[in-house]
C-alpha cells in the first residue's frame, strides 16, 4: 500500500475472465488505478479486447482459491460492486494482494454500478490534462443516475413496522416515515415531512430570517436542539449547498468534507507551526488547505450543474419541486443514487490543480445561473457539524496579526467558500463562542463588507402543548385521548422537556416498538441518557423488540477546564435542590451550552432546565469525581457568611430528613413531639406531587436512589407568589424553601400509611449562642403557624410576637406587633395548603405538623408547651434534632465542627466582655480614686 511520502510497491493481481478457466497475471505498483489496471488488462489479452476500448470493461473484486473448479466459482460470486476506475490497487485491496486467490474479475462489456464503501487513503498523483479525461467519463455515469433519479421520481425507502397489531402498523406506513438506506433500521424523523413546517409558523419565521440573502450566519446551540432540521427546511425552499463535517450517527449527507479532514489529518498533509518554521508554514498549510476545499466546492458546483441540465430537459423544466430534489441528493447520495457521488468526483479529481479548479468553476457556475436564472451569490452555502473542523488542526495556523494565537481550519473553509458564496450559514454544536468569535472577527477583518449574525434561537419544546400536538400527529388517533395517552403525554413534557431530539428519539421509539408499553419505552429512555430510572410510573412489560442504546452526553471536556469544572457542578447540584439555575456570568454561561449542560433560548438567554440533561450530569460528577450532592450541601455550612451558612443549615435539614423518610418510618424516631399526640406512632414516607387534569398524583421518593419520580428535589421561592404556586402545585419538587416574608423555612409532605398527607412546616435556627430565650424561641415557633403566614414580624427574632401571644402579656413591645400585612394572601396561602392532596384528621385543621429545628442551641421547652396547648387549630409539634439524622462520619464530623465553633464563639465574646468598656470604666475609676488620695 502507498504511504504518505508517495512510496509504492508492486502487486502481482491474478485476473480472470468471466468465460474462461484459466486465470493470468499483472504486475502493477500500487499506486496506479483501476483505469491503468484495465489497460494492462488489454495489453495483456489482445485477442479479447483488440477492438474493445479498456474503459469498458468492468472489473470485480473477488477471492476465488487457484485450482478450484472456476467455472463453478465464479458462479457463486455476488457481483453487486465494480470497481470504479479512479481508484487505486492499494484503495482496492487494502494492502499486498495474497499470491494465490483469484482477485480481480472482468466481464466486458461494461455495465454501471455502485463502488463499495472503503476506508480514505491518501489522495493519488495523477496530472490536470488526465483529470479531464476522468471527468467525462464521470459525467457519463453521473448523468445516468441523475435522470433515472428524475424520471423515476425515486424517493427514500419508508420505514415499515414489522410488528404490532395491524391497525397500527397500518397507520405507521400511512405516516410515511423516511429511512436514510434500505438497510435503515430506524425510522428517521429527521427527514420527515421535509418542505411542510407551515403548520408551524414559528418555524417558518425562523427558515426566512436564517435564510436571509447578503449575510453570514453562525448557528449556535447545543447538540439535538434542532440546527440540522432547521438548515434542511431552508435549503428545501431555496437553491443552495448542503455540507456537513460528520455523517454519523444518521447517516446524512456526503462524506466528501468528512474525507478530506481525516485526510489532512491522518496523513499529515499539513505542517504543525513552530517558531522555527512560522515563516513559511503557515503560507503553505493555507494553500494546501484552501486547495482541498476548493475541490470539494467545484465537485459540489460539478454536480449541480449536471443536475440542473437534466432536469431542464425534463417535461415542464426546472421547477420549485427541483430545490427538495436536489437538496435530497445531498443528503443520501447512496441511497438516492447508489453511489456518494460528491465523495467520488472528489476522489476522481484529487489531485487536480488550484489553477484548473478554478478554471472549472468559472466555466461551470455561468451555466449554473443560466439555468437558474439567478446570479450564483445567491445560492446559499451550509455548513453543518462545524464544530469537528474547529476542533481540528489548529496548530497548523495562526493569526496572521497574532502569529501566538492558533486558528482552527474552519476558518480556512469560510475563507475559501465566501469567494465564491457569501450567503454562507455555519452550523455547529457544543461550538465554543470564544473561539467562533475569534474566527468570526479574523475573517470579516480581512474581508469587510459582509454582515454577519450569531443564530441562537432555534425553538424548543417549552411547554407541553406544543410538545402534545406533535406527539399527536405521530400517535395513532384518539390514542392521546385515553387515559394510557394523556399519562404518556404528560410524562413525556415533564421528562424530555426542552431540545427537540429528546422527543424525536422518544416517538422513533415508539415507532418502532409499534406503541407498545410506551411507558416502559420512556422509563428505558431516560435511563439509557441519564443513568436514573423513572419512578412516577412503572411498567414491568418489555418492548416488542430491543431498541438500541441512544447517544448520550459527554461531558468529559469539561475537565478540560479545571477552573470551571467545580464551578458547573457546584451549578447542577444547586439547580437540583433548589430548582433555580446560579448565575455563573458570561462566558461561563455561554460554556454551560458549548458542554450540553444548558441550551440557548430567544435572545441568547441561556436555559438549563432540561431533566434528561440535569440529571445526567448529576451522575457524571457524582461518579467522576468526588461531589456529590451531600458534600455541596455539607461545604456550604463551612462559610464564614454567617446568613449564607443559615441558608445552608436549612438545606442540609431539608436532605437529612429527606433521607429519614426515605421508606416508611415512624414520625417518632426523627421528631420530638412536644406534647403527646397519636401522629408520633404514625408510619410516613417522603412523598413527591403534582396535580393533573385528573387528579393530584403522588408518589414515594427515596432521595439517595437513582430512582426517582423527579428530577428537582427542591425549588426556593422569592416571592409569597411563586411559594402559592407550589402550593397550588408542587410539579413534584419535594421540598419548597418559602419566601421569607411566608413563615417557615421549608415545607415538605410525608404520607401516612392510610394514604392522608400532612404538611411539615419547619423553621430552622443555626445560631452561635447555645441557648434561646423564652420570646426568641415563640418569635421562632411562630413561623410555622399556617394563621401566621406573611406576617412582617414572622421572621425577626428581635420582635416578641403578635397581641395573642400566650407566654409574653401586656408589655408595650406587645403592643407594637404587627398583624398580618395582607389578609387576602394569608388567606390564599391557607386555602392551597389545605387543598393540597387528602389531608390528615390526625394533624390538626389545616394538616401541618409544626416543626423547630434549633442547633446547637436549646429552645426553651417550657414556652413551646403553652404555645403548643395554645393553638387553636390543634396542630400537633415537635421539635427536630438535624444532628441526630446525621448517619454519615462526615456528617458527624460537620456537626461537631460546627458545635466546636460555637462554643468557642461564646468564650471569644465572654473574654471581649471582660476586656471590654465596663472592665476599662472601672480601671479608671480606681485610678481616679488613688489619684484622689494621693492629694495632699
Amino acid at each position: 500500500m502507498s504511504d504518505p511520502d508517495g512510496k509504492e510497491e508492486d502487486y502481482t493481481i491474478l485476473c480472470l475472465l468471466d468465460d474462461e478457466k484459466i486465470p493470468f497475471s499483472i504486475d502493477i505498483p500500487s499506486g496506479k488505478l483501476v483505469d491503468h489496471l484495465k489497460a494492462k488488462i488489454k495489453e495483456k489479452r489482445p485477442d479479447r479486447f483488440s477492438n474493445i476500448p479498456a474503459r469498458f470493461m468492468n472489473l470485480f473484486l473477488v477471492n476465488i482459491p487457484d485450482g478450484h473448479d472456476l467455472v463453478a466459482r465464479v458462479g457463486e460470486q455476488k457481483l453487486d460492486n465494480a470497481l470504479p476506475v479512479w481508484w487505486t490497487m492499494a484503495e482496492v485491496f487494502g494492502g499486498k494482494p495474497e499470491r494465490l486467490p483469484v482477485h480481480i474479475l472482468v466481464h466486458p462489456p461494461a455495465t454501471t454500478t455502485p463502488p463499495a464503501s472503503l476506508p480514505q487513503i491518501p489522495f493519488i498523483s495523477i496530472k490536470d490534462e488526465e483529470i479531464k479525461k476522468f471527468v467525462a467519463e464521470f459525467d457519463i455515469d453521473l448523468r445516468f443516475r441523475l435522470n433515472t433519479f428524475l424520471k423515476g421520481d425515486v424517493q427514500l425507502p419508508l420505514w415499515q413496522s414489522l410488528s404490532g397489531p395491524d391497525e397500527i402498523r397500518s397507520h405507521i406506513a400511512g405516516l410515511k416515515i423516511p429511512k436514510i438506506s434500505p438497510s435503515s433500521q430506524f425510522p428517521l424523523l429527521l427527514l420527515h415531512n421535509l418542505g411542510q413546517p407551515s403548520h408551524d409558523q414559528q418555524l417558518v419565521e425562523r427558515v426566512n430570517r436564517l435564510f436571509l440573502p447578503g449575510s453570514r450566519k453562525f448557528v449556535c446551540n447545543t447538540s439535538g436542539s434542532g440546527k440540522t432540521r432547521l438548515l434542511l427546511e431552508g435549503l428545501w425552499g431555496n437553491w443552495g449547498f448542503y455540507f456537513t463535517a460528520r455523517t454519523q450517527p444518521e447517516g446524512v449527507g456526503s462524506s466528501d468534507l468528512e474525507e478530506v479532514l481525516l485526510d489532512m489529518e491522518r496523513f499529515g498533509r499539513l505542517t504543525p507551526i513552530t517558531d522555527q518554521n512560522r515563516a513559511t508554514a503557515l503560507t503553505q498549510n493555507q494553500e494546501v488547505a484552501s486547495r482541498r476545499f476548493l475541490l470539494i466546492l467545484y465537485a459540489r458546483i460539478f454536480i449541480f450543474r449536471a443536475f440542473l441540465e437534466c432536469a431542464s430537459a425534463m417535461p415542464g423544466g426546472i421547477t420549485a419541486n427541483h430545490k427538495g430534489r436536489w437538496l435530497l441528493i445531498q443528503v443520501a447520495p447512496e441511497t438516492l443514487l447508489l453511489r456518494d457521488v460528491f465523495r467520488s468526483f472528489v476522489r476522481l479529481v484529487g489531485r487536480a490543480s488550484k489553477e484548473y479548479l478554478f478554471e472549472a468553476i468559472e466555466l461551470d457556475l455561468p451555466r449554473v445561473e443560466r439555468l437558474l436564472g439567478l446570479q450564483s451569490t445567491a445560492l446559499f452555502c451550509v455548513l453543518d457539524e462545524a464544530q469537528i473542523p474547529t476542533n481540528k488542526l489548529s496548530d497548523c495556523f495562526r493569526s496572521e496579526t497574532n502569529p501566538t494565537q492558533p486558528r482552527p481550519i474552519l476558518r480556512e473553509i469560510i475563507q475559501t467558500w465566501t469567494l465564491m458564496f457569501p450567503n454562507l450559514i455555519v452550523s455547529g454544536t457544543d461550538l465554543s463562542m470564544q473561539d467562533l468569535e475569534a474566527v468570526l472577527v479574523s475573517v470579516v477583518a480581512k474581508e469587510g463588507g459582509i454582515a454577519t449574525e450569531t443564530v441562537t434561537d432555534i425553538g424548543a419544546f417549552d411547554n407541553e402543548e406544543d410538545q402534545r400536538a406533535h406527539l399527536q400527529y405521530y400517535c395513532p388517533p384518539g390514542f392521546l385521548d385515553t387515559d394510557l395517552g394523556m399519562e404518556v403525554a404528560s410524562r413525556s413534557g415533564y421528562w424530555l422537556h426542552g431540545r427537540h431530539r429528546f422527543t424525536a428519539t422518544y416517538i422513533s421509539r415508539l415507532i418502532q416498538t409499534s406503541f407498545e408499553s410506551p411507558h416502559r419505552v420512556l422509563n428505558d429512555f431516560v435511563y439509557s441518557m441519564t443513568n436514573f430510572r423513572p419512578s412516577d410510573l412503572d411498567d414491568d412489560s418489555s418492548p416488542l423488540i430491543e431498541l438500541m442504546k441512544p447517544h448520550g452526553f459527554d461531558f468529559s471536556k469539561l475537565k478540560d477546564d479545571p477552573g470551571l469544572f467545580r464551578q458547573v457542578a457546584g451549578f447542577i447540584f444547586d439547580y437540583i435542590f433548589n430548582g433555580k439555575p446560579r448565575n455563573l456570568g458570561g462566558l461561563s454561561d455561554k460554556r454551560l451550552v458549548e458542554y450540553g449542560v444548558a441550551r440557548f433560548g430567544n435572545m441568547k438567554k441561556i436555559i438549563a432546565d432540561e431533566p434528561l440533561a440535569l440529571l445526567a450530569a448529576v451522575h457524571y460528577f457524582t461518579t467522576e469525581t468526588s461531589w456529590s450532592l451531600q458534600y455541596f450541601l455539607q461545604n456550604g455550612l463551612s462559610t464564614p457568611n454567617e446568613s449564607a451558612r443559615g441558608i445552608a443549615f436549612e438545606q442540609l435539614g431539608a436532605y437529612l430528613i429527606g433521607i429519614a423518610f426515605k421508606s416508611p418510618t415512624r414520625l417518632s424516631t426523627v421528631f420530638q413531639f412536644i406534647v403527646p399526640h397519636e401522629l408520633e406512632n404514625e408510619v410516613a414516607e417522603l412523598v413527591s406531587v403534582h396535580k393533573t387534569d385528573r387528579g393530584l398524583v403522588c408518589n414515594p421518593i427515596d432521595i439517595s436512589s437513582e430512582m426517582r419520580p423527579t428530577y428537582i428535589l427542591g425549588r426556593t421561592t422569592r416571592t409569597e407568589e411563586e411559594t402559592l404556586d407550589w402550593l397550588r402545585n408542587p410539579e413534584r419538587a419535594i421540598f419548597c424553601f418559602p419566601a421569607n416574608t411566608v413563615g417557615p423555612d421549608l415545607m415538605l409532605l410525608l404520607r401516612l400509611s392510610d394514604h392522608s398527607l400532612i404538611r411539615v412546616l419547619v423553621q430552622f435556627k443555626h445560631l452561635s449562642s447555645l441557648t434561646i430565650g423564652p420570646h426568641d424561641t415563640e418569635v421562632a415557633f411562630n413561623t410555622t403557624d399556617p394563621n401566621k403566614f406573611v406576617s412582617q414580624s414572622a421572621r425577626s427574632l428581635s420582635v416578641i410576637g403578635d397581641v395573642s401571644s400566650p407566654v409574653k402579656k401586656n408589655t408595650k413591645r406587645e403592643r407594637t406587633a404587627k398583624h398580618p400585612r395582607d389578609p387576602q394572601t394569608t388567606q390564599n396561602l391557607l386555602d392551597a395548603l389545605k387543598d393540597l392532596g387528602t389531608g390528615s384528621d390526625k394533624a390538626g385543621r389545616f394538616s401541618v405538623l409544626r416543626v423547630l429545628a434549633t442547633f446547637p442551641a436549646k429552645p426553651d421547652f417550657d414556652t413551646l408547651t403553652e404555645l403548643v396547648k395554645a393553638d387553636t387549630n390543634e396542630h400537633p409539634a415537635a421539635l427536630l434534632n438535624v444532628e441526630l439524622l446525621a448517619t454519615h462520619p462526615s456528617e458527624k464530623e460537620l456537626f461537631e465542627s460546627l458545635r466546636r465553633g460555637v462554643v468557642e464563639a461564646a468564650r471569644q465574646k465572654k473574654r471581649k466582655a471582660n476586656d471590654g468598656p465596663v472592665s476599662e470604666s472601672k480601671r479608671r475609676k480606681t485610678q481616679d480614686h488613688m489619684a484622689a488620695r494621693s492629694v495632699p
